[in-house]
């Protein structure tokens, strides 16, 4: 959302850029929608599905965008982070031996 600005004040400037979004390149301004509005991008990779971005409502700077690819919906909040797994307690470190070491070399027998 864009606030305080110029141009696109209070919507959702949707821009194509070149280098997939990577790198440096030239961007070009698709559309700038409001709360409620919409747009269709037809046959979007040229396999016949298309890309429908609508803005559901922006409140407080925030937007709740919902993104259609090919039917696809992606409005489901994200998936929580797993949280860890248990690890069991560190056990203590090993005693020292009760029985000093036999002193090197030892008589034969």
């Amino acid at each position: 959302v864009n606030s305080g600005t110029v141009e696109g004040g209070n919507t959702v400037m949707i821009v194509e850029a070149g280098g997939e979004g990577t790198s440096y390149s030239e961007s070009n301004l698709k559309a700038k929608l409001g709360a409620g509005a919409s747009q269709t991008f037809t046959n979007y990779l040229g396999d016949g599905r298309d890309l429908v971005i609508t803005v559901q409502s922006i409140t407080n700077g925030k937007a709740s965008v919902k993104i259609e690819f090919g039917g696809l919906c992606t409005t489901n909040p994200p998936t929580p982070a797993p949280t860890p797994a248990p690890v069991p307690p560190t056990l203590p470190p090993t005693p020292i031996p009760t029985t000093p070491p036999t002193p090197a070399p030892t008589p034969a027998p």
